[in-house]
């Protein structure tokens, strides 16, 4: 797991091939605009999509985990927890979906949470175990998400 300013997401991308055309794409000057209108954009081993969501009280939160795909997620505006912890530290899956690539988990033995802010971003692997979306000190938060899904 790496939380991080955008500015930096730079240093990331000779972690895989795939990673370095996502962050290639997500840098270029217009691509926001781009993926405002489009809402969704698909590119050689990964695609972008565009949310606009209310953070949510963490007992509506779920913990959930990719095996096929890395995720960025940057905060274009707004704020919210996170939770997240080793795929080790899950409980039994609940729900998946193995098509779209998502396993939801009952609950967490151990967690650790963060608050990623506008202008930062999380990437989440394999093994990260992660309940994103979540108010902010109890409060209600206006969010605007790109949430890049990298195939590993």
């Amino acid at each position: 797991m790496v939380k991080d300013n955008f500015h930096n997401i730079y240093l990331y991308e000779n972690l895989s091939v795939n990673l370095k055309k996502a962050i290639e794409c997500i840098t270029q000057e217009s691509f926001l605009k781009k993926l405002e209108a489009e809402e969704r954009i698909d590119g050689d081993g990964y695609y972008v999509m565009l949310q606009e969501y209310n953070t949510k009280p963490e007992n509506e939160g779920r913990w959930e985990t990719h095996k096929r795909y890395i995720d960025i997620q940057y905060i274009v505006s707004g704020m919210e927890m996170t939770k997240y912890t080793n795929l080790l530290n899950l409980e039994e899956i609940i729900e998946s979906d193995e098509e779209r690539d998502f396993y939801f988990y009952r609950n967490a033995v151990r967690e650790d949470s963060m608050v990623v802010r506008s202008g930062e971003f999380v990437i989440f692997f394999p093994e990260d175990g992660h309940k994103p979306s979540l108010h902010v000190d109890g409060e209600l938060v206006e969010v605007k998400k790109m949430v890049v899904k990298v195939r590993v």
